[in-house]
């Protein structure tokens, strides 16, 4: 399709903007997980800016450049601090696309690109069990897979592998706020993870414009999808570039929003990086349902899990070595404010109970998906998922 080298000639336009704007004076790191977590200036802001510039503008990458990039999570918290509001995450996410291309990207990352492209979901390259396990927690959430429908859901991959009872309460959430919502097995993944967390954009917008197709042929005027803030950042860039027809795309909490809250007493609320930030708008909806109070670092500027920006999938050292040192430090600072921390991300949700297993906190706190305590609003059930 071509959509990578217009997004990286952009990317390359905002290189120069940043190399002259960047004054090294350190604000970006009081929003940097990775930096405040390793404390290393290797991870900090102003070093990606300087790397993702340098193989963007001079195609020079150079040893320990692959470190730099690939412990950020594409945040953007660090732009939100920023005084000239430089987009670290898009040059970063741009060198990404050429480190892949050169075969320098971690085989992590790039097996999501493959799987994406070749079977439509970015977790495996064979989607027949993510399509049994779709059809299962839809029928027991009372929706008939593939029938016509107002909304078509579209999952997260985590939702039809890890954690199918995340996605029957989200269908539940749906139903009990009157949404008419489907899902199919043909739309098992909007592509969020492959096109931003593995730059593989061309591939998540192919399963977008998928997506999209289906939801035309099922009659839905809307796609509704799980709360992953890669998923927000193509939609956006989808809606930007025209390809997404009459065809809007909203978050379950947009789709939900008139559902009683879920009086949490003595919860937290995370809300991520997507709707800190990438989807300010449906923050004060999301903290109304979780009412739950957020950290101290409130959003814009709340810092990320640890895990977003594709770190959550890297098995590669020294990667994942560093990945977990982030994660648990994220983690921990979140449980000592509660031992209940609730989330409207799925990739948090993920995140956040693997850095409290490798901070060793684990024992007696809990890690909820908002989703989940909404659903169990609407039915009465509190009973874990």
């Amino acid at each position: 399709m071509g959509y990578e080298e217009e997004w990286i000639s952009e990317a390359r336009r905002l290189a120069e903007e940043a190399l002259e704007a960047c004054m090294h004076c350190g604000l970006c790191r009081a929003g940097c997980v990775s930096y405040r977590a390793l404390r290393d200036p290797r991870y900090s802001p102003e070093a990606r800016i300087e790397a993702a510039a340098r193989i963007l503008l001079r195609g020079d990458a150079r040893p320990g450049d692959v470190e730099k990039l690939y412990t950020c999570s594409m945040c953007g918290a660090c732009t939100a601090l920023c005084p000239y509001g430089v987009e670290t995450w898009r040059l970063v996410h741009a060198a990404r696309m050429l480190l892949s291309r050169r075969g320098l990207q971690p085989r992590s990352l790039e097996e999501v690109k493959r799987n994406a492209a070749r079977g439509g979901h970015s977790f495996t390259p064979r989607p027949e069990e993510p399509r049994r396990v779709l059809e299962q927690a839809a029928r027991a959430a009372g929706v008939e897979p593939g029938a016509p429908g107002d909304a078509l859901y579209v999952p997260s991959p985590f939702e039809t592998t890890l954690y199918p009872g995340v996605l029957r309460a989200a269908l539940t959430a749906l139903r009990g706020a009157g949404v008419e919502a489907t899902v199919s097995p043909d739309a098992l993944d909007l592509g969020g993870n492959a096109a931003i967390d593995a730059a593989g954009l061309d591939e998540g917008l192919g399963l977008l414009e998928a997506a999209v197709e289906e939801a035309e042929r099922l009659g839905a005027r809307r796609i509704i999808v799980s709360g992953c803030g890669a998923d927000a950042k193509l939609a956006a860039v989808a809606e930007a570039r025209g390809l997404l027809g009459g065809v809007r795309v909203e978050s379950i909490y947009e789709a939900i929003a008139s559902a009683p809250p879920a009086s949490c007493r003595g919860c937290l609320l995370f809300p991520s990086c997507g709707y800190g930030r990438f989807e300010a708008s449906q923050y004060p909806v999301v903290k109304r349902l979780a009412s739950a109070p957020p950290p101290r670092d409130r959003p814009p500027f709340t810092l990320c899990c640890g895990g977003g920006g594709g770190l959550s999938y890297l098995r590669e050292k020294p990667l994942a070595q560093l990945r977990d040192r982030v994660v648990a430090w994220r983690a921990a600072r979140l449980a000592e404010r509660a031992d209940t921390i609730i989330t409207p991300c799925i990739k948090c949700y993920t995140v956040i109970k693997y850095g409290l297993l490798k901070a060793r906190m684990v024992r007696g706190r809990k890690v909820e998906h908002l989703a989940v305590y909404v659903s169990r609003r609407a039915t009465g059930d509190k009973g874990a998922l």
